[in-house]
């Protein structure tokens, strides 16, 4: 781990960046706690097909200036999902009423 610590690039993951150059461009530009996070998910692979799997979508990822393993990954000033209460959903599950008009709520809305 301490390569991880270190930032230490592993020679196959570097190859497959360097074989999609906007991969290579976005993933040098994520902050060095995301590199990080990657790598250590990378590192943590138990087989050299989960290894490879991985690797592959850090490339896919990057490619479109995704951040694999991350929360929310979606790219710089794309819409982000709606999620939570957001969608009408509490925290129990339970629907709750959105209203998607701007100003009052016709009564008619809340029966």
């Amino acid at each position: 781990m301490h390569e991880v610590e270190a930032l230490t690039e592993p020679e196959d993951l570097g190859a497959a960046l360097n074989a999609v150059p906007a991969a290579r461009t976005y993933r040098d530009a994520f902050p060095r706690s995301t590199r990080r996070s990657i790598l250590e998910w990378i590192s943590a692979a138990k087989t050299a097909t989960t290894r490879q799997n991985r690797i592959d979508r850090t490339v896919s990822d990057a490619s479109v200036d995704l951040r694999a393993k991350q929360w929310g990954g979606s790219p710089r000033g794309a819409p982000r999902p709606i999620m939570g209460s957001e969608a009408g959903l509490s925290r129990t599950g339970k629907r709750l009423l959105v209203s998607l008009t701007v100003g009052p709520v016709p009564a008619q809305a809340l029966v």
